[in-house]
């Protein structure tokens, strides 16, 4: 059976921001696309964050893909083969956990004391060094410019342009948009192979829109030799760039007046990446939003950093919610959105009525079917939507189940929707990925008490290892008792010291004096000694140093010794032995 699109369609892509969790659930997004003869399709793919990792390196693997094979001799198998590899290829470089590998190395530690530099450079270093680097050329040891990512079809006159040839195409070459923010006037930055800058969004805005606007770069070789070599991995960087986690990443010497770019994740501007594809004038959309939705509290807490957290989160929710719906409102028909929340049902609470029969009556809101309709468990599916927004190492259980969540969400909504028409190849045979291992846990309607574990853990960022094994957990207390008897053994003298140092009330009520002035006084004072360049390099340069040696020891400790474990732990390896284990003593028991 052969299906037509119209003419006019336009597919677009977007690959959410969510950090390494969403790039999992992109990849199994990507699989049943491929599988589905769809990718061949998609024109335009804008990503944000998490999304922009993977985006990059499947639109390198696309580039190469296009590059080496005329049009006509290009099939749907080859996508679901980029697909396979990246699966593979990316699940290696996650474990390396790169983001606990930017403190390993002590010169570049040190050169983030300059203004220049941060640990958000330093990680997009990574990413182009474990993922991008040797895509088109196994050979190659130099970072990828971004200027290097346009592509020029084999077969094709050097004159090719994606938005005026590829109505010509069967398979389209995509413009990849990698979405950051400008922190210094809240603007949207975007990166392509073309050039970097603000979008026009704000132009069309001038009525409230205030803010100075950044003047885009329509072409990398209109500015000097510094930046017309941007690096593919500094972009990633930028659009992964959590506030609060990682140093806003610095574009110096671009502008005029002094203005320093400070870029910060996209996702504070536009967390799904959906105004890319309505600026390419996309019609057909699918949304792979595997972002961090607000979560519910019955009782919030209302300390200070508590109340700012949560509103942080409502603001973020909010504007998730106006980026969908204005999507939703013009093209309700043509577009698929998928995430972690699908399928869950939301509740009503009731308040107490005088009538004792109504007490505490609560209900469950209508929705879309549950989450067992595409073959996922709903409590697996609750618990895939808490796991952790970040770059720190993933296990195969955790990498595999939201692949699999993907792939099998994408199976199910396209039934439903007229992207549907997209898919011509109707005979493409299903490819065998390495996530369907853990089918047999997702789906059952008892969840494994092991596999529950694993993804319960998911969601907390630190001693996750200990969470999973009880055993680990006592051998690092009584390591961690063991430091402690050996540092006040060691400093024993100079603690009895302190203990039989007689201090005046007079005394402590100056040094309580000069501590509160200090703190009230702070910003007047470093302001003021910032203005000296030798005390601001002194200022930046001395915690760098006592950063790199601390980084290079506890970070070097922690990736040979926890991270391993925690990857053993929540490795399918484990996961089967432990089951093995309980049906034996459920054996013997019966």
């Amino acid at each position: 059976m052969i299906r037509i699109q119209k003419k006019s369609s336009k597919f677009g892509l977007a690959l959410s921001g969510g950090g390494f969790r969403a790039a999992f659930f992109h990849i199994g997004v990507l699989a049943k696309m491929a599988d589905l003869g769809l990718l061949r399709h998609v024109e335009v793919i804008s990503t944000v964050s998490g999304g922009s990792i993977i985006g990059s390196l499947y639109y390198l693997h696309l580039k190469k893909l296009l590059q080496e094979k005329l049009d006509c001799d290009i099939k749907d198998e080859d996508y679901q083969e980029i697909v396979k590899k990246i699966e593979v290829d990316f699940l290696q470089a996650i474990q390396k956990n790169l983001r606990a590998r930017t403190f390993l190395n002590p010169l570049k530690n040190l050169r983030m004391s300059l203004p220049n530099y941060s640990r958000s450079d330093h990680i997009g270093e990574l990413y182009d060094k474990y993922l991008y680097q040797k895509v088109l050329d196994p050979n190659n040891n130099s970072p990828i410019k971004m200027k290097c990512l346009k592509i020029k079809p084999y077969g094709e006159e050097k004159s090719f342009h994606p938005k005026k040839h590829n109505k010509n195409r069967k398979a389209k070459v995509p413009i990849l948009l990698i979405n950051a923010t400008v922190l210094n006037n809240g603007h949207n930055w975007r990166f392509s192979a073309t050039g970097m800058g603000e979008t026009n969004t704000c132009k069309s805005n001038n009525e409230f829109y205030k803010n100075f606007q950044l003047k885009k770069v329509n072409s990398y070789e209109e500015i000097n030799n510094k930046h017309k070599n941007f690096e593919l991995g500094w972009a990633v960087a930028a659009s992964a760039c959590v506030p609060g986690i990682f140093a806003p990443l610095a574009i110096s010497n671009l502008y005029h007046e002094g203005v320093r770019v400070q870029l910060v994740d996209g996702g504070v501007y536009d967390n799904q990446g959906i105004d890319g594809l309505l600026d390419e004038e996309c019609t057909h959309f699918l949304i792979s939003d595997a972002s961090k939705q607000m979560e519910d509290e019955k009782e919030p807490e209302i300390q200070l950093n508590n109340v700012i957290k949560r509103s942080n989160s409502i603001l973020a929710n909010h504007v998730r919610e106006q980026q969908l719906s204005r999507i939703f409102k013009d093209y309700a028909d043509n577009t698929i959105l998928l995430h972690l929340k699908k399928g869950i049902k939301r509740r009503e609470i009731s308040y107490y009525e005088k009538n004792p029969k109504f007490k505490n009556k609560t209900k469950d809101c209508e929705t879309e079917l549950p989450s067992e309709v595409y073959g996922v468990n709903t409590e697996v599916q609750i618990l895939l939507s808490r796991i952790r927004t970040d770059l720190d190492s993933f296990s195969d259980v955790e990498a595999f189940s939201l692949m699999y969540d993907g792939y099998k969400m994408v199976e199910f909504e396209l039934n439903k929707k007229s992207i549907r028409d997209f898919v011509i190849n109707t005979t493409l045979r299903k490819k065998s990925y390495n996530f369907f291992k853990v089918e047999e846990w997702m789906s059952p309607s008892t969840i494994d008490s092991y596999y529950k574990s694993i993804l319960e853990t998911s969601s907390q960022r630190l001693f996750r290892t200990m969470k999973l094994n009880s055993f680990f957990k006592i051998v690092t207390m009584l390591m961690f008792i063991s430091l402690c008897v050996i540092f006040v053994s060691a400093f024993e003298s100079i603690f009895t010291e302190w203990a039989n140092d007689y201090i005046t009330k007079g005394n402590l009520l100056l040094i309580i004096l000069f501590t509160i002035t200090l703190l009230v006084l702070r910003k007047r004072l470093y302001d003021s000694l910032n203005q000296n360049p030798v005390v601001r390099f002194l200022l930046s340069f001395i915690p760098a140093i006592f950063i790199s040696v601390a980084g290079l020891i506890c970070v070097g400790i922690y990736l040979i010794t926890f991270d391993r474990l925690f990857i053993y732990l929540g490795s399918l390896k484990c996961l089967n032995k432990m089951q093995k284990k309980r049906r034996l003593a459920n054996k013997q028991l019966s």
